[in-house]
């Protein structure tokens, strides 16, 4: 743990204190094994711990979770709320395609319907001159 100690210090060129240790020392540290194992506790707060670790892990999973969720929920009533304006417009543009087609179709009628009078009248009117020529003595044929 030494190392998250110098990692993590407050006075980050300060090297990590050393206390020269007799033999003495290391003779009663190696009859005492709670020395050797590392401490769970957070009493301290000079090293990172496994439980502390974990519970940040947890609350920082949980903050991004909610996050998460939250932007899930709005994308959610937006896609809801665009779906029905979709929904609408389609079923009007359903309900009103019979009246619109057969208003199209009558006036492509009174169109067509024109459109054939002018013919009617233009084909009268050249039979009419047709006729005209016919009936009368051709001045044309005499001149000649």
């Amino acid at each position: 743990m030494d190392f998250f100690k110098s990692v993590f210090s407050a006075d980050p060129g300060a090297p990590p204190s050393r206390n020269p240790r007799s033999e003495d020392d290391e003779d009663d540290r190696a009859d005492d094994p709670a020395e050797d194992e590392p401490s769970n506790d957070a009493g301290g707060g000079d090293g990172w711990n496994l439980g502390g670790i974990i519970k940040t892990f947890a609350t920082k999973s949980e903050s991004v979770i909610q996050t998460y969720r939250r932007d899930l929920e709005e994308f959610r009533s937006g896609l809801k709320t665009e779906t029905a304006a979709i929904r609408d417009a389609a079923s009007r543009a359903v309900r009103d395609l019979p009246g619109s087609l057969e208003a199209g179709a009558s006036a492509a009628q009174v169109s067509l319907e024109s459109v054939g009078h002018a013919i009617d009248g233009i084909i009268a009117h050249g039979k009419d001159a047709i006729l005209a020529l016919d009936a009368a003595p051709t001045p044309l044929l005499l001149l000649r």
